[in-house]
């Protein structure tokens, strides 16, 4: 990702300038809310050794979905930046 495209990432996910293309903004936080009650009931039920390997998972699970996320920012410029040259 160029300087430029990653600026402009990090703008939109700052300001959650995203939000207003997910079609249930509600059903979105929603999602986002249970994930994290489920992840705290997992967590509580796990040993150390558990709760570390957990923890491990879940933090490449985020760098995987972070770069599939840029990658598919990328790739929705792109189109756009070229159907505005067709017009």
């Amino acid at each position: 990702m160029s300087d430029t495209i990653l600026a402009l990432y990090q703008y939109v996910m700052k300001n959650d300038l995203f939000l207003q293309y997910i079609d249930d903004p509600e059903e979105y936080q929603s999602n986002l809310t249970c994930a994290q009650a489920a992840r705290d009931r997992l967590q509580a039920l796990l040993n150390a050794p558990a709760k570390k390997e957990l923890e491990l998972f879940l933090d490449m699970k985020t760098v995987a979905d972070s770069l599939e996320l840029e990658a598919a920012f990328t790739s929705g410029l792109a189109v756009g930046l070229r159907l505005l040259r067709l017009v």
